[in-house]
């Protein structure tokens, strides 16, 4: 069964849209005639607890929200849910544990949305939700939290009186589906060692087809999975500047069954962080940050990047990593990992394998110009990895950097390294093939890598931006000619040279936007 089904079977489940109008003029004054032509219309709708008139045409007089869930409502009708409709969610919804809260049961259409708005303060709320929102092959659609929006469930977690599957929003199958500026809070409030909560979710995906997905500006909060994507077939999908915490698996994509394909998917701009209350002594959850798999028989996850992230926290040795690529069939590949800060605060013994992993066989990985902060580097384990490409990192603080798991199995082809800096190491720097080399000529001798890179201070800021006199500054490779646009600027957004070397690290010196802060207690060693 693959990771997608296991997590299937624990149940893991803008305002209105333009009004076209052609207005022929030609006569008005000697006919008074207008003509109006329109490809959708633009209504509004609101839906509350049920109030007033009861006539959903203000937050005053809202339909009750079970109006949402009855498909005689939905259609081409004035007063119907169609292409172009917006739909006010007012006050605070109240659902029974266990409830269905809300369930689209039409499809919007291009250019033309049907939008589900939380107006100001607006609060969907459950002792336990069985699903807040939910749609079901169901294209152009857009859940919007507008400025405060909150899906929340309220006795749900191992010392409350909940314990079932729950999810915030669950989408299985569509096309064109946006969920924006939502907050998702308490699906499960885990506390102790136990495997309790493994099927609470924020939003999920549930495995079909699905294309051209949008998941952004979210906070996720307190889920064994905050964004999961089960995918059977996936074309685009865009997961940017949301906030998780509190977590299992911050943002995963994970294939369903044998021939699962997926491709475009574009992880950026998130702040992914804390795991510690859900370790379990058992082994029953493998934390991850940021996780891809393409573990079934025919698979494939392709052509995509995960980039500009801030990824953090402590994880135990249950962890696997803070970005973790798993391809067991051999179709993960063409994945660029850039510009991403992944600091952890748990470094050696009882640590998670390492901040960036590569299990099982994936190919052409390009793992580009990343501070990575304490810890264990980047580590290549299991067989069939081929084609990837370490260059133009800061290992910081690292207890070691670049690690070829020993592991009989290991058979690893075309691996190149370069340019990369090692400041401030603890312990061994390198391990290649279960021997470990305690400092970079060692390992260049041993593995014939590396030969670019430098050791030496990184001097970065508390933000983690390379200092005058870091190691970093201008001993990194330049990148241009690979063609990948957001690339050629750095985490903050400060273009990086288009002609000579460029830094080492996710940050250019001088990058004058303000990063993610530093943990206390971090000294560089230099050896």
């Amino acid at each position: 069964m693959s990771l997608a089904s296991q997590q299937r079977a624990r149940g893991l489940g803008a305002v209105a849209a333009s009004l076209i109008k052609r207005i022929l003029l030609g006569s008005l004054a000697a006919c008074g005639l207008l003509l109006v032509a329109s490809s959708a219309r633009a209504n509004d709708i609101y839906l509350g607890q049920g109030s007033g008139a009861g006539n959903g045409v203000d937050c005053a007089d809202a339909y009750p929200s079970s109006w949402f869930n009855n498909s005689s409502n939905w259609g081409t009708g004035a007063s119907q849910i169609g292409p172009g409709t917006t739909v006010h969610l007012c006050g605070t919804i109240t659902g029974a544990a266990g409830a269905t809260g809300l369930t689209f049961q039409g499809s919007g259409s291009s250019g033309h949305p049907i939008t589900l708005l939380f107006e100001n303060g607006a609060v969907m709320t459950s002792p336990q939700w069985g699903v807040a929102i939910t749609s079901t092959a169901k294209n152009y659609i857009t859940i919007d939290g507008g400025s405060n929006g909150l899906i929340q469930n309220t006795q749900s977690g191992t010392l409350l009186s909940y314990h079932n599957a729950t999810v915030g929003i669950s989408i299985a199958g569509g096309n064109s589906v946006e969920i924006r500026n939502l907050n998702i809070s308490n699906m499960y409030v885990h506390t102790g060692t136990g495997s309790d909560g493994g099927s609470a979710g924020g939003i999920a995906f549930q495995p079909g087809a699905l294309n051209n997905l949008s998941i952004h500006n979210n906070t996720i909060h307190d889920a064994h999975s905050s964004i999961f994507i089960g995918y059977t077939s996936l074309n685009g999908a865009d997961i940017y500047r949301n906030t998780t915490y509190n977590q299992v698996w911050g943002i995963a994509l994970l294939d369903d069954n044998v021939g699962s394909t997926a491709t475009n998917v574009n992880v950026h701009d998130n702040d992914v962080h804390d795991f510690a209350n859900w370790f379990d002594t058992g082994f029953n959850f493998h934390f991850d940050g940021i996780f891809f798999a393409a573990t079934e028989a025919s698979t494939s996850l392709t052509n995509s990047n995960i980039y500009n992230n801030y990824i953090h926290g402590a994880m135990n040795v249950n962890g696997t990593g803070y970005i973790y690529l798993t391809g067991s069939s051999g179709g993960l590949s063409g994945i660029n990992i850039f510009n991403n800060v992944i600091v952890t605060s748990v470094s050696g013994t009882g640590s998670p394998e390492a901040n960036i992993v590569l299990g099982f066989g994936p190919k052409n990985i390009r793992i580009v110009n990343n501070t990575l902060v304490s810890g264990e580097g980047i580590r290549i384990r299991d067989s069939g990895s081929s084609g990837n490409v370490i260059q133009n990192n800061i290992f910081y603080s690292c207890w070691m950097a670049i690690e070829v798991y020993a592991n009989n199995s290991v058979s690893v082809s075309n691996l190149n390294v370069f340019n990369n800096l090692n400041g401030g190491a603890s312990g061994h720097w390198f391990a290649w093939y279960g021997t470990w080399e305690a400092d970079l000529p060692a390992w260049q001798s041993a593995s014939r890598f590396d030969a670019n890179s430098v050791t030496g201070s990184p001097s970065l800021d508390a933000n983690y931006h390379p200092q005058t006199g870091s190691s970093a500054i201008r001993t990194g490779v330049n990148l241009t000619n690979l063609g990948i646009a957001a690339l050629n600027a750095d985490k903050a957004g400060t273009p990086r040279p288009s002609t000579g070397n460029w830094d080492i690290g996710a940050y250019q010196n001088g990058s004058a936007a303000a990063g993610p802060a530093a943990p206390s207690g971090l000294t560089a060693v230099v050896q």
